[in-house]
């Protein structure tokens, strides 16, 4: 399974951007085609901004926790979501403690992959 993040970066000064990501946890299964919708407006179009899709591995393993449902780190987790709703181990964690890969990065019509993904059949639209 793929997590992915959208990342907006604007190399110049604007007085304003709004950023529109519909599903900014967007989760497929490997192989498949995926579409990742997103729009942006700027109030100072002097320059185009720089969108960075990154990929982001979840923080824990499903199935490992699965085998191992009585470890300190899902009693842990446990005790964490009840004390807050809403709390997701798999996918509320720093960048350090999983994989962080830049698919690709776009700029007005220049789009370049990440080294990683270099090859893959991936196509930006937009």
């Amino acid at each position: 399974m793929w997590l992915f993040l959208l990342i907006y970066y604007c190399p110049a000064p604007a007085s304003a951007i709004q950023v529109t990501v519909s599903d900014p946890y967007h989760v497929v299964i490997l192989f498949q085609p995926v579409t990742l919708p997103c729009t942006y407006q700027m109030s100072n179009s002097l320059t185009s901004p720089i969108v960075i899709w990154k990929y982001k591995s979840f923080c824990r393993d499903r199935v490992a926790d699965a085998f191992s449902p009585a470890s300190v780190e899902n009693q842990i987790n446990a005790q964490l979501a009840a004390g807050n709703p809403g709390y997701n181990p798999y996918v509320e964690c720093q960048d350090s403690v999983r994989t962080v890969r830049v698919v690709a990065t776009k700029q007005g019509n220049a789009v370049t992959l990440g080294d990683y993904y270099q090859g893959r059949r991936i196509t930006i639209t937009g």
